[in-house]
């Protein structure tokens, strides 16, 4: 028995690849966004108007598990990119936190070691966020560190 694999929708190049996501503007984008392709619902098998499979219609089915499994593996694109996201946004919130605090001179080893705790402790992140004095912030990066910021 042979399937019909000829078929292809409009978002698959002839050879069953999909293409780079590229918008107008030439750029490339790493992430898919939430409206192209929205996750399906739990139980997806479950179709009112679904045929029963006969051999008449083979392809048609093996065109439409294509479809649903693109449409699947967008959607875990998209959460795997939407968590990455909100962990570089944690970073690059403590990070800019961490700049603001004059006393700790740009390049010193209580720098480097700053941003090492910052971008392997979320805790550590999340507090030094919500620290709005930077006396304050200073103060508790000295005691999360284990020493002063001019030793």
């Amino acid at each position: 028995m042979q399937f019909n694999t000829g078929t292809t929708s409009q978002n698959e190049k002839v050879d069953g690849s999909l293409p780079n996501m590229v918008n107008e503007q030439g750029d490339d984008q790493s992430c898919p966004t939430s409206g192209a392709n929205p996750p399906l619902p739990a139980g997806g098998n479950n179709h009112p108007n679904k045929r029963k499979r006969t051999t008449s219609n083979i392809g048609s089915s093996s065109s439409e598990l294509s479809t649903v499994m693109r449409e699947r593996s967008d959607a875990i694109k998209l959460a795997a990119c939407e968590m990455s996201s909100a962990l570089t946004s944690d970073v690059t919130m403590a990070s800019r936190r961490l700049h603001q605090i004059s006393e700790i001179e740009f390049g010193s080893s209580f720098y480097w070691d700053a941003t090492t705790l910052l971008s392997a402790n979320e805790t550590v992140r999340r507090w030094l966020i919500g620290i709005s004095e930077n006396d304050h912030a200073l103060r508790y990066l000295e005691h999360v560190i284990g020493r002063k910021h001019n030793e």
